[in-house]
């Protein structure tokens, strides 16, 4: 499971010593995934309180089968700004159709001292984890594409790029790493010359879920160095994902609006000197309701 971000302000408690910015809503997959599941929430922290805060996250309410440890997150400065990695995970369940919905609390709490023993307060994060088995037989299947005929299966190239004459890029079926074989998709960049360039590489296809009240996308994805965020996008629903370690698969799920349209799944490439980077997709499926 990746971890995925967007911008809200949940409630504050105690005193509002800070800013937080987080998804409060948690998607996974229990198809491609180890048991226990891994699971990663990113925060954003801003520090306006005139002094340096000291950041731990624990868990404040949990239900049965999740597991955290609290976690030490470091500082910020007076007017500093940061963003921190929080894990937690949950044993493998049985889903019943359509989703396994179950509510957390997470506590972040700020200290004036790098002991973390002089609290400065806290705040409570409400969230929702939403468990689907994107194979159950109940779902309707919009789209199901491994790219093991050799072919991509509807996909298209999407390609955003910066600087496009200091770049190469190359797009297609790889049999270099994949989740079910014999294929995956790649999308490769490489730089020409020395420079920091950015480019929005991976894949898009049309979609029509219009029949349904729910529409999810479920992939697996995977990364070299260099590239960062995965971005979905399914017109104009946006969610950003991060996968923590490159050259290593991740399970993703996320809604999509139920309407007729263009899903893209692409990756951030942030690219300096002469470096490359490359984006994989596997077993992707688009599932309605």
């Amino acid at each position: 499971m990746v971890f995925k971000w967007y911008g809200i302000r949940p409630p504050l408690a105690k005193r509002p010593f800070t800013a937080l910015v987080v998804d409060p809503d948690i998607y996974y997959d229990v198809q491609y995934t180890p048991d226990p599941i891994p699971l990663w929430l990113r925060l954003a922290i801003a520090n306006n309180e005139g002094l340096t805060l000291y950041f731990k996250a624990a868990p404040s309410q949990l239900p049965s089968g999740w597991s955290m440890d609290e976690q030490t997150l470091g500082s910020l400065a007076d007017g500093g700004r940061g963003t921190f990695t929080v894990s937690l995970s949950r044993s493998k369940p049985s889903i019943p159709f359509p989703t396994l919905d179950e509510d957390l609390i997470i506590r972040i709490s700020a200290y004036r001292d790098d002991a973390y023993t002089d609290l400065y307060g806290y705040i409570d994060i409400p969230l929702t984890a939403h468990g689907i088995d994107s194979d159950d037989p109940n779902w309707t299947v919009i789209k199901d594409a491994d790219f093991d005929d050799g072919t991509t299966q509807g996909f298209e190239q999407h390609l955003e790029i910066e600087s496009a004459d200091r770049y190469s890029t190359s797009w297609g079926l790889t049999d270099g790493t994949y989740v079910s074989p014999p294929y995956s998709l790649e999308a490769h960049v490489e730089t020409r010359e020395y420079g920091y360039f950015h480019a929005w590489y991976g894949a898009k296809c049309s979609y029509d879920a219009s029949a349904y009240s729910k529409a999810f996308v479920a992939f697996c994805a995977r990364r070299t160095d260099h590239v960062h965020e995965v971005y979905v996008e399914s017109d104009g629903m946006g969610y950003a994902f991060t996968l923590p370690n490159y050259d290593k698969w991740y399970r993703a799920v996320t809604p999509i609006k139920p309407v007729a349209g263009t899903l893209k799944i692409y990756a951030w490439f942030s690219l300096g000197r002469v470096s490359g980077g490359a984006f994989y997709l596997d077993d992707v499926k688009i599932i309605a309701v």
